[in-house]
C-alpha cells in the first residue's frame, strides 16, 4: 500500500492510498475514520484533489457524517460507562 497524497481538512486528516491498481481515500478525525474505496479511477493530478473538498456540498456531507458518528460514539460511551449500582433487596 502506497500513500499517494496526504492533506488536512480542518480537523480531518485525509490520505489517498494506492494498492493493487485501486485507490482508497481515508478520512479520519480523533476518534473515527471513513474509508471510501474509489476503485480503478484515473487520478492524474493529485495536487488538485484537496480542492474538491472545498466544494460546499462535499464539505457539508463529510461534516455531517463525522458529526453523526460522534453522536453515536458519545451515546455508546455513555451506555458503557453507566455506573448505576445494582439494586438488592434490603435484608433486615
Amino acid at each position: 500500500m502506497r500513500i499517494v497524497k496526504e492533506f488536512n481538512l480542518g480537523n480531518l486528516k485525509c490520505t489517498l492510498l494506492h494498492f493493487n491498481e485501486k485507490y482508497t481515500l481515508r478520512i479520519e478525525d480523533e476518534f473515527g475514520e471513513v474509508n471510501y474505496k474509489l476503485g480503478t479511477i484515473e487520478i492524474s493530478d493529485t495536487d488538485s484533489l484537496s480542492d474538491y473538498f472545498e466544494i460546499p456540498a462535499i464539505r457539508n456531507s463529510l461534516s455531517s457524517a463525522f458529526r453523526s458518528m460522534k453522536e453515536g460514539r458519545d451515546q455508546l460511551v455513555h451506555l458503557l460507562s453507566n455506573d448505576e449500582e445494582d439494586e438488592f433487596e434490603e435484608i433486615v
